[in-house]
């Protein structure tokens, strides 16, 4: 019945979030060195299972997780197949969108994006998420309108003032820039 498939859709949202998120299951195997993606680092907060991203410049680089192709494969699927259990959890959209961005299908991470912020659920990683795809396709202003959305949800939402400080530093907007880091502060006492 309806309470199995979300326990079922639950369960797969699970083990599809490890095969992406996972050390153990994210470590590089030496032969398939060709088939590694980077995923930008997400901020470091306790509860890694809602982390958002933040933009990260040449420098940081080095920092990116690296997942391993199939992996990244296996996870797309159980968080697929979660949604087809259970349309309505949040959650798997968000990660599903992460997911697919990762892999570089961002109208895939777009659909999925917007399934979780239509969603009574939604909260400010999504936007956050969605931030940092427009920033990787240099539309500018989008990006920062999400940022902006991902605080109107959280106003404690690190990730988003930190991206959002980024964009402002970026535009020469050093005022508001500032604004942005002092609020990232607050966040963090």
């Amino acid at each position: 019945g309806g309470n199995d498939n979300q326990f079922k859709a639950k369960v797969n949202r699970q083990i599809g979030w490890l095969y992406f998120y996972s050390d153990e299951l994210s470590k590089l195997s030496e032969e398939s060195s060709e088939s590694i993606v980077e995923l930008e680092a997400p901020i470091k907060q306790l509860n890694a299972f809602h982390v958002a991203p933040t933009l990260q410049n040449q420098q940081q680089q080095q920092q990116s997780i690296q997942i391993n192709r199939k992996n990244l494969q296996l996870a797309i699927d159980h968080l697929t197949k979660s949604a087809q259990q259970d349309s309505t959890q949040n959650l798997t959209w968000y990660y599903l969108g992460r997911a697919f961005a990762c892999k570089g299908n961002s109208r895939e991470a777009f659909v999925s994006y917007k399934n979780s912020v239509n969603n009574p659920d939604a909260n400010g990683d999504t936007w956050c998420s969605i931030g940092v795809l427009y920033y990787q396709q240099k539309q500018l202003m989008d990006s920062l309108q999400a940022f902006i959305c991902a605080i109107q949800l959280d106003r404690t939402h690190l990730a988003a003032w930190l991206n959002l400080g980024i964009l402002y530093e970026q535009d020469n907007q050093h005022e508001e820039a500032l604004k942005c880091y002092k609020s990232a502060i607050r966040c963090k006492i």
